[in-house]
């Protein structure tokens, strides 16, 4: 089999792409005017005070001096004025570029060097560091001054379907490039993950990204274009200990996250508990695993459904696996199935060839609705974008093989697929084997260079909380966390060849993860 197709889902309308999100909310906040939008602890406006609030803000950007497809920085508290903001740019013609507060100075001030935005709109708790951050051509202006007055009606323009968001990739593995998306890209992505949730306006959706991600911005919209209630969990403030409680409080049922924050959360929970009103758990960003899917029907409800997606920023959502309460545990890396109607995937080698079934290579997209390119990277995005006869051609950086059903699985990013002594290692195999032990809660692999052109393997290991907390008469903790790990480096060599076994393990609290959600494997190596 060289190449996936679609299966089992209704059909995105070929002008989907045509529309813009400000005509899909607008016409979402008309049919469902009373209805909740946000439901957040600072505001929680219904669609037609949310509308009516993004209105005011953006008829003062169209005063303003500006054309069509400037850029405009938001930076603000990831609450419900937040996404008022967004969809306020979005209604001016500009592109929005949300901007994550809690990120270092010095790093805001390189993305607002790179993005050269004409406009930064803040908040009270942000405008000195929207001051700092400015450069001398770029205004800023206060978000809660600029949308207490003036006209509330739609803006009487056309928004056209072309970029609407500059957002930077997750930066899991290194820099992260900005993504310059498009009004049709995300209502096409939307359209396809609406369809894989079955979503409706009743639904109340969780969210917990900061929203200047992609993933983030998008399940926002998510919502918002549906007529549902988008519902915030500020796990930063609150902690991923009372999350449980609100998932309950909320009725939330819909849930939506990466899948190092899942494995998190439901390792918070005690036996027995449930969410009698989930319906559907979607996870993503990292390799799910049997695990994972055992810890899903341990504690939601049976009728509810597991969705396992992949996506990338620059397609979207790419495939989904969709499993129910009586489908069999499969073992190890759950694979993502099949990829949504209008995108076709293939696995190819270096030389862009499909490799055989079962082999790893490239995963390779091809559809329509692809990203525009990398803002301001002209070579990149050359290098892995294309035009075909039968459209678009997306070239990542990820890996992956066909199994023996024919299933898509993700294997990992090409810097994971490394030389060893001469021979191939694939570092997901390795976290696969690790985590598997007894004992161990986590695991990441990474790869240090040695002065001598050599590589070797670490570990980054968090080890079970259930173990023994306190040590025998005369040990130490340092030496029950060395007895653990000499049980564990005997134990991987018992499975793994010589070349494939970490070097070295090193145990840490906690995995540290991108705003994404994904393992931060720059800052591991800094540990």
């Amino acid at each position: 089999m060289s190449e996936l197709e679609a299966a089992g889902s209704a059909a995105v309308p070929a002008a989907a792409a045509q529309h813009s999100i400000v005509e899909c909310f607008e016409r979402a906040a008309a049919a469902h005017r009373a209805r909740t939008a946000i439901l957040s602890n600072l505001w929680q406006p219904t669609y037609e005070e949310l509308n009516r609030c993004a209105n005011r803000l953006a008829h003062k950007l169209l005063a303003r001096r500006g054309a069509a497809g400037d850029r405009v920085g938001i930076l603000m508290d990831n609450d419900s004025p937040l996404l008022a903001a967004l969809l306020a740019v979005l209604k001016a013609r500009r592109v929005a570029v949300p901007l994550r507060s809690a990120d270092p100075v010095e790093q805001l001030r390189q993305v607002i060097a790179h993005v050269a935005p004409d406009l930064l709109v803040t908040d009270s708790s942000h405008r000195q560091l929207a001051s700092e951050i400015a450069p001398a051509n770029c205004d800023v202006m206060d978000f809660v001054d600029h949308t207490l007055e003036g006209s509330a009606d739609n803006p009487d323009i056309r928004v056209s379907a072309d970029n609407a968001v500059l957002a930077y990739s997750s930066g899991s593995t290194g820099l992260p490039n900005a993504v310059m998306i498009t009004h049709g890209q995300i209502i096409e992505d939307i359209g396809r993950v609406s369809r894989g949730l079955e979503i409706v306006p009743q639904d109340r959706i969780a969210h917990f990204a900061a929203v200047n991600t992609l993933s983030a911005i998008k399940s926002s919209l998510l919502a918002l274009l549906s007529g549902a209630t988008l519902c915030p969990f500020a796990v930063a403030q609150r902690g991923i200990g009372h999350l449980a409680d609100w998932l309950s409080e909320q009725q939330i049922t819909v849930y939506i996250s990466g899948t190092s924050f899942f494995r998190n959360f439901v390792k918070s929970l005690p036996d027995g508990r449930q969410f009698p009103h989930m319906r559907v758990v979607r996870i993503g960003g990292e390799s799910g695993t049997a695990s994972d899917f055992a810890a899903f029907r341990k504690h939601f409800r049976p009728g509810s459904v597991f969705i396992h997606g992949y996506a990338a920023s620059e397609v979207g959502s790419i495939a989904q696996l969709r499993l129910t309460h009586g489908d069999p545990v499969p073992k190890g890396r759950l694979p993502v199935g099949l990829p949504f109607e209008g995108l076709k995937v293939s696995i190819e080698d270096d030389e862009d060839k499909t490799v055989a079934q079962g082999e790893v290579g490239k995963i390779v997209v091809r559809g329509n609705a692809l990203a525009a390119g990398y803002w301001r990277n002209a070579a990149l995005t050359v290098s892995r974008f294309g035009q075909e006869s039968a459209g678009r051609i997306f070239r990542g950086g990820d890996l992956g093989r066909l199994n023996d059903s024919g299933l898509l699985e993700y294997v990992g990013r090409t810097d994971s697929q490394v030389k060893i002594r001469g021979f191939r290692v694939m570092l997901p195999d390795v976290e696969d084997t690790i985590v598997g032990m007894p004992g161990v809660e986590g695991a990441a692999v990474c790869t240090i260079e040695q002065p001598n052109e050599t590589v070797r393997i670490v570990a980054y290991v968090v080890l079970n909380r259930d173990a023994p907390a306190n040590p025998a008469p005369g040990q130490s903790p340092a030496s029950l966390h060395d007895a653990s790990i000499s049980s564990l480096r005997r134990q991987v060599r018992t499975i793994l060849p010589d070349h494939m076994t970490p070097s070295e393990f090193v145990v840490v609290d906690r995995l540290p993860q991108t705003a994404t959600g994904k393992i931060d494997r720059q800052k591991l190596q800094q540990m």
